[in-house]
């Protein structure tokens, strides 16, 4: 390995291990919401489940907003020093790309297609309104179900370039 300065190695190994385990955590966060607590709030009477989603969404909406963007820009920073610390191996440095775009690309998804029902479910509105409640956290359910896969295929690319 061509290394350009001193230390290189030891950096994009603590930046991928930091990564991977933001990935991991993100995985089991998105697991859990779409294999257990939408089933769980579909469940439950709709006031109920509408109690129950409004403490869960206290408890991990800035969470995993917070992970996705830490764990994109420290896979951001890897690619790049993959990229100049490593020329031989451009193949790693366009993975470490291609996971980054994917992170990255679930802050959109989640600004546009989440958040405006997460607000929606916040309202008042839903409170008083149970047959759109119900309908909201159906619809919430069926907008978390693409995160768990996406960052299954993310996890399983960023093991492959950090330990194949």
């Amino acid at each position: 390995m061509d290394q350009s300065f001193i230390g290189t190695n030891s950096l994009v190994s603590v930046l991928a291990g930091l990564v991977f385990i933001g990935t991991v955590i993100k995985v089991g966060i998105s697991l859990q919401t779409y294999l257990i607590d939408v089933r769980c709030v579909l469940l439950l009477p709709t006031e109920l489940g509408l109690r129950e989603w409004r403490e869960k969404y206290k408890v991990l909406s800035f969470a995993q907003f917070s992970l996705t963007v830490v764990t994109s820009a420290l896979s951001f920073l890897t690619y790049f020093t993959v990229l100049f610390s490593d020329s031989g191996n451009t193949l790693k440095a366009q993975l470490w790309l291609l996971c980054c775009i994917l992170m990255f690309s679930l802050l959109p998804y989640t600004v546009l297609v989440v958040v405006p029902i997460n607000k929606r479910l916040n309202s008042k509105e839903c409170e008083e309104n149970l047959s759109l409640s119900a309908a909201l956290l159906k619809k919430w359910g069926e907008v978390n179900k693409p995160r768990p896969f996406m960052l299954l295929l993310i996890m399983v690319i960023f093991y492959y370039v950090i330990f194949v």
